[in-house]
Protein backbone atom coordinates (compact mmCIF):
# COMPACT_ATOMS: atom_id res chain seq x y z
CA UNK A 1 0.00 0.00 0.00
CA UNK A 2 2.83 2.44 0.66
CA UNK A 3 4.33 1.94 -2.79
CA UNK A 4 0.86 2.35 -4.35
CA UNK A 5 0.35 5.58 -2.41
CA UNK A 6 3.75 6.91 -3.45
CA UNK A 7 3.30 5.88 -7.10
CA UNK A 8 -0.14 7.50 -7.45
CA UNK A 9 1.03 10.65 -5.71
CA UNK A 10 4.11 11.00 -7.91
CA UNK A 11 2.37 9.96 -11.14
CA UNK A 12 -0.87 11.90 -10.79
CA UNK A 13 -0.12 14.48 -8.12
CA UNK A 14 -2.78 16.46 -6.33
CA UNK A 15 -5.76 17.59 -8.38
CA UNK A 16 -7.81 20.76 -8.14
CA UNK A 17 -10.14 21.41 -5.22
CA UNK A 18 -13.14 20.41 -7.34
CA UNK A 19 -11.85 16.95 -8.26
CA UNK A 20 -11.10 13.96 -6.10
CA UNK A 21 -7.42 12.97 -6.20
CA UNK A 22 -6.39 9.46 -7.12
CA UNK A 23 -4.84 8.93 -3.70
CA UNK A 24 -8.12 9.85 -1.97
CA UNK A 25 -10.03 7.48 -4.26
CA UNK A 26 -7.97 4.47 -3.15
CA UNK A 27 -9.65 2.19 -0.62
CA UNK A 28 -6.76 1.55 1.74
CA UNK A 29 -8.93 -0.50 4.11
CA UNK A 30 -9.56 -3.10 1.42
CA UNK A 31 -5.90 -3.07 0.44
CA UNK A 32 -4.81 -3.80 4.01
CA UNK A 33 -7.40 -6.58 4.39
CA UNK A 34 -6.18 -8.18 1.17
CA UNK A 35 -2.57 -7.83 2.28
CA UNK A 36 -3.43 -9.49 5.60
CA UNK A 37 -5.13 -12.41 3.85
CA UNK A 38 -2.16 -12.93 1.54
CA UNK A 39 0.35 -12.79 4.40
CA UNK A 40 -1.80 -15.18 6.44
CA UNK A 41 -1.93 -17.66 3.56
CA UNK A 42 1.83 -17.48 3.03
CA UNK A 43 2.62 -17.92 6.72
CA UNK A 44 0.15 -20.78 7.17
CA UNK A 45 1.60 -22.52 4.09
CA UNK A 46 5.12 -22.17 5.47
CA UNK A 47 4.00 -23.46 8.87
CA UNK A 48 2.20 -26.45 7.32
CA UNK A 49 5.25 -27.28 5.20
CA UNK A 50 7.43 -27.16 8.30
CA UNK A 51 4.98 -29.19 10.40
CA UNK A 52 4.38 -31.95 7.82
CA UNK A 53 7.83 -32.24 6.33
CA UNK A 54 7.41 -35.05 3.81
CA UNK A 55 7.52 -35.14 0.03
CA UNK A 56 3.95 -36.39 -0.43
CA UNK A 57 2.46 -33.50 1.51
CA UNK A 58 4.58 -31.01 -0.43
CA UNK A 59 3.40 -32.43 -3.77
CA UNK A 60 -0.27 -32.22 -2.79
CA UNK A 61 0.14 -28.75 -1.28
CA UNK A 62 1.85 -27.58 -4.47
CA UNK A 63 -0.98 -28.96 -6.61
CA UNK A 64 -3.59 -27.35 -4.36
CA UNK A 65 -1.80 -24.00 -4.59
CA UNK A 66 -1.52 -24.23 -8.36
CA UNK A 67 -5.21 -25.06 -8.79
CA UNK A 68 -6.19 -22.29 -6.36
CA UNK A 69 -4.09 -19.77 -8.27
CA UNK A 70 -5.60 -20.77 -11.61
CA UNK A 71 -9.13 -20.54 -10.19
CA UNK A 72 -8.35 -17.12 -8.77
CA UNK A 73 -7.20 -15.91 -12.18
CA UNK A 74 -10.21 -17.49 -13.87
CA UNK A 75 -12.80 -15.93 -11.53
CA UNK A 76 -11.26 -12.47 -11.11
Amino acid sequence: PLNLFLYTYLAFGITDEDQESVVEALDFGTLFITLGIVLGAILSGLAAGYRWDNATFHVYANRFGTISGMLLILFS
